[in-house]
């Protein structure tokens, strides 16, 4: 089973603070994926 991160928000628009956070959840060793919605 994988370890699934979910970043939820409206994005609109997106910016640097965004990009960086979703960077950041992607390297959590913890986890196996982050889907952005």
């Amino acid at each position: 089973m994988s370890n699934v991160g979910l970043y939820l928000g409206t994005f609109n628009p997106i910016h640097n603070g965004h990009v960086t956070l979703a960077k950041y959840f992607s390297e959590l060793p913890e986890l196996d994926e982050v889907l952005v919605v």
